[in-house]
């Protein structure tokens, strides 16, 4: 799932498939890119546990552009990507399946993403940021048992330029709250 601009490592198929032939546990694998053409490496997370605890508390942990995923798991778990998650369809897939799936990076920077004005994700940054943090409350609220729609609806007035009142306020610091309660 590449982009026609970005470009692939010559062995980044080679590569991606072997690991996954010797890793058979592991469902889908991303790898390290370079961000172009200000030539900028980012590297994720490599193993399952890390990736998860990235991506349900901080950010998406798996390189879109750079991900190869088993096709008898998308049959098994009727993978699709949802409309309503627009600008971060990849992260809501790896979100609603995040228990049944396990995640793997190559820390091998096997792509170069192209990153310039014209990206959705620049173009979009506001939708793309609602969207991203309304899946982040819910996996979060479903990992430690918390309610997170109140969040999530908090968010959604934010992303539709929506006013949001000093109650929507005190939802989002309960929310957090109980978060931060259950990690202690």
């Amino acid at each position: 799932r590449m982009d026609s601009d970005d470009i692939a490592h010559p062995d980044r198929l080679k590569m991606q498939v072997d690991f996954l032939e010797n890793n058979q546990d592991i469902d889908i694998l991303g790898t390290a890119f370079e961000k172009f053409p200000k030539k900028k490496i980012v590297r994720l997370p490599l193993d399952d546990k890390a990736i998860k605890l990235a991506m349900i508390f901080n950010y998406n942990a798996i390189c879109h552009p750079s991900v190869m995923i088993r096709k008898s798991t998308i049959d098994k778990l009727k993978i699709r990507y949802e409309k309503r998650h627009e600008v971060c369809e990849d992260y809501g897939v790896w979100l609603k399946y995040i228990n049944d799936v396990k995640f793997a990076n190559l820390n091998d920077v096997l792509l170069k993403y192209r990153w310039n004005g014209n990206n959705i994700s620049k173009r979009k940054t506001k939708l793309q940021s609602a969207n991203t943090q309304m899946l982040m409350f819910k996996a979060q609220g479903e990992y430690f048992g918390v309610d997170y729609k109140p969040a999530i609806e908090v968010v959604a007035k934010c992303r539709d330029d929506k006013i949001v009142i000093s109650s929507d306020l005190i939802v989002m610091n309960d929310f957090v709250k109980e978060i931060n309660n259950k990690l202690k």
